[in-house]
């Protein structure tokens, strides 16, 4: 196939590729073409070429299409909320699915594009005991002082209810701040919005991990002859650990499903470990099924 038959943006690339690659031949040219397939239809306004370039095409999206042309601010938002409503969800609050499925620009026409934090809020019960709940507040992205936590503090109302409360933070907070958070009658939880763009149990490396029940860990003990003690421990900063709000004494059940490692499944207990070193594991196989 000579150039002659190739139109202007086609005959561009064939140029543009044989520049950087230092490829010669038209059927070299024709494969990188179309793994790349950066080919743009001029004609069409912003697709893209899928196919033979003497035959059949398809045209696609252009990659431009798919760039975020909102605020950085927004997204993040979005981002953290969405893996917020599902990690209460998989500690087993009740989360409607419509709350979590709902799309980037859904959020934003409802939040806008500059969310107020105090609208991101989420109040949840626990399925298993409606009389527990959770509340999830977004601090600002200033510094957080003593003030900000005793205005939160006002703001809260039925606190015997409460049986949680997730600080989302956005900067550090202050000594004089965390020791008016430990003031509260209730357990909090601290997460920085950055650790919260990305569910950590959604990695595709990541082994899947279940919490067992007291029913389960009991049996556990029993049939392996061990006690609580002997099992491996978890930090308390592990993200696992942080993710599903671990208390002391709680064990989970890690499934391993790969190709080099095989199936396999550990346990390991939460003993509230601390240590210097963040996202640690430690785990002996007590099992193998």
């Amino acid at each position: 196939m000579g150039h002659g038959q190739l139109s202007i943006t086609q005959q561009a690339a064939f140029s543009y590729i044989r520049r950087h690659h230092s490829l010669n031949s038209s059927t070299q040219l024709l494969s990188c073409l179309r793994a790349l397939a950066i080919i743009r239809v001029s004609m069409d306004g912003g697709g893209w070429f899928d196919g033979d370039l003497n035959g059949d095409f398809e045209v696609k999206r252009c990659l431009s299409s798919f760039v975020d042309e909102g605020r950085i601010e927004s997204h993040r938002y979005y981002l953290a909320r969405r893996t917020l409503l599902e990690m209460l969800r998989d500690r087993g609050y009740s989360i409607p699915a419509l709350d979590i499925d709902i799309s980037l620009q859904d959020f934003r026409s409802f939040y806008s594009q500059k969310p107020d934090p105090d609208r991101l809020r989420i109040s949840a019960a626990l399925r298993s005991d409606p009389s527990k709940k959770i509340l999830v507040i977004f601090c600002g992205p200033d510094v957080v002082k003593v003030n900000a936590i005793r205005s939160i503090a006002t703001q809260i109302v039925n606190k015997d209810s409460l049986s949680k409360l997730i600080l989302v933070l956005q900067n550090h907070i202050t000594s004089q701040a965390l020791k008016a958070v430990d003031l509260f009658s209730f357990q909090v939880e601290k997460f920085q919005i950055t650790d919260l763009l990305v569910n950590i149990t959604k990695h595709v490396l990541k082994p899947k991990h279940r919490v067992l029940t007291d029913q389960e860990k009991n049996k556990l003990l029993k049939k392996y002859s061990l006690n609580e003690k002997q099992l491996p421990r978890m930090l308390q900063q592990d993200a696992i650990a942080r993710y599903y709000g671990l208390e002391k004494g709680q064990v989970v059940k890690v499934i391993y499903n790969g190709e080099i490692t095989g199936s396999h499944v550990t346990y390991s207990a939460n003993q509230i470990t601390r240590g210097r070193g963040k996202n640690i594991w430690n785990f002996r196989s007590i099992g193998v099924m």
